[in-house]
């Protein structure tokens, strides 16, 4: 009976040092999953920032400061493709939030289109890609709802290379 005894005792500490392993690794593996990098939730693109139908602003609007607050720092100019989609004379302009609000007019219709922030007049000649427009988009900065705009990644002023770039602030 002694060597029975002696027996459980060691099956009984063998299956203690299992069981005290096994939680070692199970908490070293949720400390090790909980502690990556998340995604940083203000990294959202534009097109899903206009499809919740929030306003579109970079962080630098709410008084942030840096690169770090500004979703447009580093962005590389982009070059329009030719043969824009969309062409017509700026009618007015207004910028707001990082944003010029544009509008123009094509055809004898007019119609909006968002950029980031360039300089662009009454009178200007601009031409952009098309994009589906927006219905209903509100402006919190503006205070303004906008039937239908257009949210471009690109505009060419004048005949000058297509414009997309680095947010002013950066340049």
């Amino acid at each position: 009976m002694l060597f029975f005894t002696a027996r459980q005792t060691i099956h009984r500490e063998r299956m203690r040092m299992k069981k005290i392993v096994v939680t070692v690794l199970v908490i070293a593996t949720f400390v090790f999953v909980g502690c990556k990098d998340k995604p940083n939730a203000q990294t959202t693109s534009a097109s899903q920032d206009a499809g919740t139908g929030r306003e579109l602003q970079p962080s630098s609007a709410h008084g942030g400061a840096g690169p770090a607050a500004n979703p447009h720092a580093g962005v590389k100019p982009q070059e329009m493709a030719t043969g824009a989609d969309h062409k017509g004379k700026v009618v007015s302009a207004v910028n707001a939030g990082g944003y010029t609000y544009v509008e123009v007019e094509e055809k004898g219709k007019r119609l909006w289109v968002a950029v980031m922030e360039v300089e662009v007049k009454p009178g200007d000649e601009v031409a952009f890609p098309d994009s589906p427009p927006l219905e209903n988009f509100q402006s919190k900065t503006l205070n303004r709802t906008f039937d239908k705009i257009i949210l471009s990644p690109a505009i060419q002023v004048n005949g000058k290379p297509g414009q997309m770039g680095a947010h002013p602030k950066t340049k």
